[in-house]
């Protein structure tokens, strides 16, 4: 029974202030005091965007569930989830790059195809032997093929609420107990 309401959300202490744009700036620029100013986000990312050349972290973002594929070819255009394709060039990506020194692969998936993970899982894996270790860090869920995606990274950090494991990345497992 989900909150459906902003008024509900409030009583069940998810958020303490419900508002509009306008009144967000005031309250962050009140907070902020007199002399702060607003600026872009795109004008805040190019100013604090390291140097070339200089050590970086790839994050990488798996959310969704995980599918075959490109999400160039999807009808819904990346809605999709996670496009083994798309998330193996990315981690093809970092793992090539110089400059990158480390990849904090961000994993929120319930699961999803079984060729798809392991083409993901490889991915990782070749990243790790070019010498770029990998910490997985876990979403709200990181199950079945979410696991089986995290499970040779160097470090795994998962919060107290993520619900983790595997179902049975192959098979389903039958209990009769």
């Amino acid at each position: 029974a989900s909150p459906q309401f902003a008024e509900d959300a409030r009583t069940a202490k998810l958020v303490d202030r419900i508002g509009y744009d306008d009144q967000v700036r005031a309250a962050a620029t009140a907070r902020a005091g007199s002399d702060s100013k607003s600026i872009k986000f795109t004008d805040y990312v190019k100013n604090t965007t390291s140097r070339i050349g200089s050590p970086n972290i790839a994050i990488v973002e798996a959310a969704g569930e995980i599918r075959d594929g490109t999400a160039k070819n999807s009808l819904l255009n990346n809605a999709a989830g996670i496009a083994s394709d798309d998330m193996s060039a990315a981690i093809d990506q970092a793992a090539r790059d110089k400059n990158i020194k480390a990849i904090v692969f961000r994993v929120d998936s319930p699961g999803g195809s079984v060729t798809a993970s392991d083409q993901i899982l490889h991915a990782v894996r070749k990243a790790q032997k070019a010498g770029k270790p990998v910490v997985v860090s876990m979403g709200s869920v990181a199950a079945s093929g979410g696991y089986y995606i995290s499970l040779s990274a160097n470090k795994i950090v998962a919060e107290p609420g993520t619900l983790t494991g595997s179902i049975g990345v192959l098979t389903g497992k039958v209990s009769v107990g």
